[in-house]
C-alpha cells in the first residue's frame, strides 16, 4: 500500500522511531484513482506479503475495489492459490462480474513453430526496437526468434530478462551486438512456478 502511495505522488514513510505509516493513504489514493479514471488495479508480488500481512491488504484492496469500483487482479507465483486460500476463509475479495468463484487467467507461453510464429516475432520486434547496442542492426534480433524461444520457454518475463541483460552486457563487453553465444553466456533464472494472474 505504501508503494501505491508513492507510485501515486504522496509521501508515506515510516516513522523512525514508530516504525507506523505517518498518514492514512486511503484518501487521497481514492480520489487519484477518481481523478485519474483508474479502471483496473493490478496488485504484483502478493505472494511476497507475510500471512500476517493477507488480511490487511485484502481488506484494503476490498474497500478500494467497492470504493471505486474497480476489479483488482492479483499476480506472483502462487497467487490463485494464495487468493482461494483467503476466499475459504472469509476473507473480503469481492469477485469479479458477480462470480462466486476467483476467475484466473493464466498465462501460458506463447507458442513458437513453423505454423505458428507471428505472435512471438512481433513481441521480439518489439523488443529489437527498443534495442541501443551501436552495431545492432533493426531486424538483428528478430533472426535470433528461434533461439529466443528455445532458452526462454516462450514466456515473456524470462525473454525480456534474456534480452536486457545480454544488451547491457554487449554494450559493457564493448561487442555492441546481441548474438547466439552472447544470448548463452546470460542466466535465464529459474521460472519454474507456473505464472497465474487471479482476478
Amino acid at each position: 500500500m505504501a508503494h501505491g502511495a508513492e507510485f501515486l505522488g504522496h509521501k508515506h514513510t515510516k516513522d523512525p522511531e514508530s516504525g507506523q505509516r505517518s498518514i492514512d493513504m486511503t484518501g487521497p489514493i481514492c480520489h487519484v484513482m477518481k481523478t485519474r479514471g483508474t479502471r483496473l488495479v493490478l496488485v504484483d508480488g502478493i505472494d511476497r506479503l507475510d500471512n500476517s500481512e493477507l488480511k490487511t491488504a485484502f481488506d484494503y484492496f476490498g474497500y478500494l475495489a467497492a470504493e471505486r469500483n474497480v476489479p483488482v487482479v492479483y499476480c506472483g507465483p502462487g497467487s490463485r492459490e494464495i487468493v482461494n486460500e483467503a476466499r475459504r476463509r472469509g476473507r473480503p475479495i469481492p469477485p469479479v462480474g458477480g462470480s462466486g468463484g476467483v476467475p484466473t487467467l493464466a498465462v501460458n507461453p506463447i507458442p513458437y513453430s513453423p505454423d505458428d510464429y507471428e505472435l512471438f516475432h512481433e513481441i521480439v520486434k518489439a523488443l529489437d526496437e527498443g534495442l541501443c547496442p551501436r552495431r545492432q542492426a533493426p531486424g538483428d534480433l528478430l533472426k535470433l526468434a528461434a533461439h529466443l524461444h528455445r532458452r526462454t520457454g516462450g514466456y515473456l518475463k524470462p525473454l525480456s530478462y534474456l534480452v536486457c541483460q545480454s544488451a547491457q552486457e554487449a554494450i559493457e563487453s564493448g561487442i555492441e551486438a546481441i548474438t547466439a553465444e552472447l544470448l548463452d553466456s546470460q542466466l535465464v533464472g529459474c521460472f519454474d512456478d507456473d505464472p497465474i494472474l487471479p482476478v
